[in-house]
């Protein structure tokens, strides 16, 4: 699934560096600042379950997050470890240009918190979805740094596979799945 990145207001100025060609965070906005537009779009296809066990969560390299901050986020509760594949730059344009349902004139009228569908155009029949992401972590995911994006729950369509270090973790149980499933209908 076509997933828009919405680079959020808050924090620090996330800006391409035409020295370095990175995508670099400053204190200061400036003039070529993408905050508060969606900048990139990429396709998420599978997901990982990641069940806390053994005091810990399964915490491969692409997630950029340490093992402290996965269990703070998680708080023992089942985590999906979105893969990130074809992030592709975009020109930064406004949330507010994407459709809540399609074929009406219902534009986004605010960004979500974590993510939900949209449609991004009023013609367009193939539903996307809007991924907010702090500027900290878009920098990474542009950067290639940050492969696998971590959320509470995944959205229809996407594929969930194992996880690979199935030696950390034990199979989700039918109460998992269910809990799983139940952060998926949110929107």
């Amino acid at each position: 699934m076509k997933v828009y990145l919405y680079c959020t207001k808050g924090g620090e100025s996330l800006s391409y560096d035409r020295e370095t060609r990175k995508w670099v965070l400053s204190p200061k906005k400036n003039d070529d600042s993408v905050n508060g537009t969606v900048c990139a779009a990429c396709d998420v296809n599978e997901a990982s379950l990641a069940v806390f066990s053994n005091g810990k969560y399964p915490n491969p390299k692409g997630t950029c997050l340490t093992d402290g901050e996965l269990e703070a986020y998680g708080k023992g509760k089942p985590l999906c470890f979105w893969k990130l594949e074809n992030v592709l730059l975009l020109d930064p344009f406004s949330p507010q240009n994407l459709f809540k349902e399609h074929a009406q004139a219902h534009a986004l009228e605010r960004v979500p918190q974590s993510w939900c569908y949209c449609f991004p155009s009023i013609n367009d029949y193939e539903k996307a979805v809007i991924l907010s992401v702090r500027p900290k972590w878009l920098c990474k995911i542009l950067n290639g740094e940050k492969t696998i994006e971590v959320r509470k729950s995944v959205f229809k369509g996407v594929e969930i596979i194992g996880f690979p270090r199935e030696e950390e973790a034990h199979a989700p149980t039918e109460e998992e799945w269910k809990d799983l499933g139940k952060e998926s209908q949110k929107e």
